[in-house]
């Protein structure tokens, strides 16, 4: 079967709609396309992990990340937030070259 652009970026767009992420970063994620962030939930001060499979969107926020962030994602949302000491970066999904939000 194959797929064409359209589809692979709205099968993303389906997956990525469905995830979530409230974390304060305890580990930086390893290298490669597929990771896993480690962190505490700052709601409920339990420990979580996030695991991002190798889809396209962890390739522009991981180089981002730095131990301590709060890394925010809610459902139904395509923009994840990376709360740093001083800032906050708002990083869309994108696709192809298209912005999705």
């Amino acid at each position: 079967m194959f797929l064409r652009c359209g589809d692979e970026c709205e099968n993303a767009v389906n997956y990525y709609n469905s995830q979530r992420i409230n974390l304060i970063l305890k580990k930086l994620p390893n290298q490669g396309r597929s990771f896993t962030l480690y962190g505490v939930n700052p709601a409920t001060g339990k420990e979580e992990k996030y695991y991002d499979s190798g889809g396209s969107w962890g390739i522009y926020y991981k180089d981002y990340l730095d131990k301590d962030d709060t890394i925010v994602k809610k459902e139904s949302e395509l923009t994840i937030y990376i709360h740093k000491k001083d800032t906050v970066l708002s990083i869309p999904f994108k696709c192809h070259g298209k912005t999705y939000e």
